[in-house]
């Protein structure tokens, strides 16, 4: 009969390479979840951004049409701008149309002539269009309307055009995109 012969030399390696391999797993879990939450995040961030970009985006096209006239009807109760030229527009915003002279109105931070925001002068999206809500957004986009001349070289008369600043906010409120376009009739 055989019999075996044991060391008794061993030092236990294999525990101590376990666990530095078992804690080294769970530093890559929690770093993998960490990034899978900030990824989560900044989608939902994008998100929130591009609804809201979409809602200015969507005031801005609601200014063009009323700056058309686009689906006026005499008949509306809604009542219409009647765009021509700088008709309408003031310097305290009202109505949405600003026009101050020859100097830029800025109405994002500016105030009409009672210190009250000219943002409060905003028209809200369809004011004028009589177009539904936006539906998604904690508030209704808005614009205001700038007129502005100018006498271009050689020209016999004065040219018009519109800056509209359109404001938008996404879902939660916590995005807020503000466009501007310069337009011509």
């Amino acid at each position: 009969m055989m019999t075996m012969k044991i060391t008794k030399n061993q030092i236990g390696a294999v525990l101590p390479i376990t666990l530095i391999f078992m804690a080294l797993m769970t530093l890559v879990g929690v770093s993998t979840l960490s990034t899978s939450v900030t990824s989560e995040r900044m989608a939902g961030n994008y998100n929130e951004a591009n609804i809201a970009f979409q809602a200015a985006e969507a005031a801005l096209r609601d200014a063009e049409q009323d700056l058309r006239c686009e689906g006026c009807r005499d008949s509306d109760a809604v009542a219409l701008h009647a765009i021509s030229g700088l008709t309408g527009f003031s310097g305290d915003c009202s109505q949405g149309l600003c026009f101050s002279g020859s100097t830029s109105v800025e109405v994002l931070e500016g105030s009409d002539g009672d210190g009250n925001p000219l943002l409060n002068k905003f028209l809200s999206y369809g004011d004028k269009t009589g177009v539904s809500d936006v539906s998604g957004v904690t508030n209704q986009p808005k614009y205001i309307i700038e007129g502005k001349k100018v006498w271009p070289p050689g020209a016999a008369s004065w040219k018009y055009y519109y800056v509209i600043t359109a404001v938008g906010t996404g879902k939660t409120g916590h995005s807020k995109v503000i466009l501007r376009e310069k337009f011509m009739l």
